[in-house]
């Protein structure tokens, strides 16, 4: 069956392989190229109509009048993206295709909305997915700005979660929905903790403890709730209620709160909230989200979307291909393609479209760069095979100059990725460091956060819990003890820390007592991290002595530093955007980590969590039927559809390089020994199939001088041993002889006690 199979995708191969690939310049040599359909074989939608030259030149000239760096920019734009920047129409979405250049896109927009039309930059809500992309958009726009933009002008410039967190904050009344306006944010880790405590309070029955948030995100959406072999409905309602009144209770939003109450907020409000609303990655929208999106560009001077359809891959959070389409009718918005790709080779390009299929929206994707490599698909006996091999080809490019950290290996599943990391590791190759869904996977950046914040004006017991951490604060809940009513202490308005140094004074402990001398530490650190917010660039690393919190003996004291000092360069970005330390701390808690630009290693990412990013090589890993696509997609025609443009996904995140690979004996239960069935589209004109990896060369190593021989065991000698029998010497010296015993094999022998004897002749 399996020959039959490899016998049918090489056919499929061959019959592909008279299909077209364009190519043409990239941007900056040409920026008017002339697109044509690159593979119509591939029954790809058509290529958009070119914009209007003349039209495009009036434009820059427009923009020259206000901004001559802003006109010569646009300039090396191409004609789609120029048309979409500068587009007349106060609503408009754009489906920018892989590799497009979005990115520029999104900043020349936001320039031109501030130059041409003049929206202040502090007016401007501008949403991106990630804090990462957020971040280098205000990069972009800070190198084009005629001058440095002032305090807070980026202040509505990040996720939305972050956006909804700061209108929340100051733009809107929350008055009608339980909360107070210095509300905190409950990260993960928080958010579990109270869930736990609401079960143990109430003593409800809720399965599934680990995956508590998902059931209900799944309760408040409508959707099935039961897990594994359920057959009846647990506490879980009841625990949805007691959580919804233990966060106003406690004044703290999660996530799904946040853009909740924004979009309820928004929507009762009449006045004009923003000039202008500019989103990015609209396809990732949930619902929720996308009505927060609607009602904020119903009270938006302009609206611009931009997003790419055969990138949502984000089903399972409500988020569908289809919000274009919705949101361009409900909000009547002009729509623009970009359809360049200037990222990868147009071997890359033709594969990754191959793999989508004729299920493409936006128009077909057009190469720029010069001819490349083939992508190649490799058989591999096992995971672990392939593993090794990935060790020796990463260690090659690595020596002929690329960066490890421009390597990745894509997997369906962190389960697949884990045994390619064990061996990498094991070879010497550097691995980067596991993505972070949020702050609650680095522990002590949390904890620290959750220190800070709580440090300000509100409810003393955040700050309480953050002191008496058993991990990184002072353990236990007696050295606090219990406190007096706030306004006994006349502290009903200070801050957390005021509040608990004026309990410690007053209660210090017994005199000379280990109890004193340990509040007296304690009193130390609140009047230090009192004090941070009123400096101008506190050290707080060094201020708050955090080696000695972050237990320096314990085996995770160098991840908890690295995790802390990074969080730490975000929240001195995040002071820069926003007008005061308390809401760039809740900015940092909502928007979560951001990676670490620095480390050199190959990263190890699910297709998912590879999505925005692109590397140099890319292997997509395990490509086996029952895995991409997952064996329970076949059940749900939208679900199966999802899994393909996760494949694009996958294969467009390379620039250079493209293996996929496919396993005899997968890992996984449900993967089958055959390749995807989505690999038989792939066209030989630009996909190699291989039954082997090409055998890497030897890595070269510098030479090691030989030890000289041994005179009493030469080279070629005889000897005998009592267990393996008669033997000839192969090398001899540095205290070692090293003996070849024929189908017995080769043994080395310490000289010091050798078990050798020699034979005459």
């Amino acid at each position: 069956m399996l020959r039959d199979l490899r016998k049918s995708l090489r056919e499929q191969a061959r019959a592909s392989a008279g299909a077209a690939v364009s190519a043409g310049p990239g941007p900056a040599q040409a920026p008017q190229p002339t697109p044509a359909p690159p593979m119509p074989a591939l029954g790809l939608l058509a290529t958009a109509e070119a914009p209007d030259a003349a039209v495009l030149a009036a434009m820059i000239a427009k923009a020259r009048a206000v901004l001559p760096a802003l006109a010569t920019s646009l300039q090396r734009l191409d004609p789609w993206q120029l048309a979409a920047a500068t587009a007349p129409a106060r609503r408009a979405v754009v489906r920018a295709q892989v590799g497009s250049g979005k990115t520029a896109v999104l900043a020349h927009r936001v320039l031109w909305l501030h130059t041409v039309h003049g929206v202040a930059l502090e007016r401007m809500a501008v949403t991106t997915f990630t804090t990462r992309a957020a971040a280098q958009l205000v990069d972009r726009l800070t190198q084009l700005l005629p001058e440095p933009p002032p305090a807070g002008a980026f202040r509505l410039f990040g996720t939305l979660h972050g956006v909804a967190r700061t209108l929340l904050l100051g733009e809107l009344d929350l008055q009608p929905t339980g909360w107070r306006a210095d509300f905190g944010v409950l990260d993960e880790d928080s958010a579990l903790d109270m869930l736990q405590t609401l079960v143990r309070r109430h003593n409800l029955d809720v399965k599934y403890p680990a995956q508590w948030l998902a059931r209900l995100e799944a309760l408040r959406l409508g959707r099935p709730v039961r897990r594994g072999n359920m057959r009846a409905d647990d506490d879980l309602a009841q625990l949805a209620e007691r959580y919804a009144d233990e966060k106003r209770a406690q004044n703290v939003m999660d996530f799904a709160d946040l853009i909740a109450q924004a979009g309820d907020c928004v929507a009762r409000a009449s006045a004009p909230l923003l000039a202008a609303l500019v989103v990015d990655e609209l396809q990732d929208c949930a619902p929720a989200e996308v009505a927060l999106v609607a009602a904020l560009a119903a009270r938006s001077d302009h609206f611009f979307a931009v997003g790419d359809p055969n990138q949502s891959i984000y089903g399972w959070r409500g988020s569908s291909p289809h919000v274009f389409d919705d949101l361009s009718e409900r909000l009547q918005c002009d729509s623009f393609v970009l359809p360049n790709n200037y990222r990868s080779t147009p071997e890359i390009l033709a594969t990754a479209q191959a793999a989508l299929g004729r299920a493409g929206q936006g128009g077909a994707l057009v190469a720029t760069r010069a001819a490349g490599s083939r992508a190649v698909v490799l058989q591999h006996h096992t995971p672990q095979q392939e593993a090794m091999y990935l060790a020796r080809r990463f260690a090659h490019l690595h020596q002929a100059g690329a960066p490890f950290r421009q390597m990745a290996v894509l997997a369906r599943t962190r389960r697949q990725l884990a045994t390619v990391r064990e061996h990498l590791q094991q070879q010497g190759v550097p691995c980067a460091d596991p993505p972070s869904g949020g702050w609650h996977d680095r522990p002590a950046a949390a904890w620290l956060l959750r220190l800070l914040a709580g440090a300000g004006p509100g409810e003393p017991q955040r700050l309480r819990e953050a002191l008496i951490d058993n991990r990184y604060g002072f353990g236990t809940a007696k050295l606090l003890g219990k406190p007096k009513p706030a306004a006994s202490l006349a502290l009903a308005d200070a801050s957390a820390a005021e509040f608990w140094r004026c309990h410690l004074q007053q209660n210090p402990g017994s005199a000379g007592s280990q109890l004193q001398r340990q509040r007296a530490e304690i009193l130390t650190f609140l009047a230090n991290l009192q004090d941070l917010p009123a400096l101008d660039q506190p050290d707080v690393y060094q201020r708050l002595e955090l080696s000695q919190r972050l237990r320096p003996t314990h085996r995770d004291h160098a991840r908890d530093v690295r995790d802390v000092r990074q969080a730490l360069r975000q929240l001195a970005t995040a002071r820069t955007k926003h007008p005061s330390w308390q809401e760039a701390l809740r900015a940092l808690q909502a928007e979560g980590p951001q990676a670490d630009a620095d480390a050199d290693g190959v990263q190890l990412l699910t297709l998912h969590a590879a999505k925005g990013l692109e590397f140099d090589h890319v292997v997509v890993s395990g490509c086996n039927q029952g895995i991409i696509p997952l064996a329970a997609a076949y059940a749900d025609p939208d679900a199966l559809a999802e899994e393909r443009r996760l494949l694009f996904v996958g294969l467009s995140r390379a620039r250079e390089t493209l293996e996929i690979s496919w396993h005899m004996q997968p890992a996984m239960a449900q993967g089958m020994a055959m390749p995807s069935e989505w690999l038989l589209a792939l066209p030989a004109a630009v996909c190699r199939f291989a039954d082997q990896p090409e055998s890497a060369a030897p890595l070269v190593q510098p030479a090691e001088p030989t030890p000289p021989e041994d005179p009493a065991w030469p080279v070629g000698c005889a000897v005998r041993h009592a267990k393996y029998g008669a033997g000839t010497v192969l090398r001899s010296g540095d205290g070692e002889v090293l003996v070849d015993f024929g189908k017995l094999g080769q043994r080395p022998f310490s000289l010091l006690l050798c078990p050798l004897q020699r034979q005459a002749g």
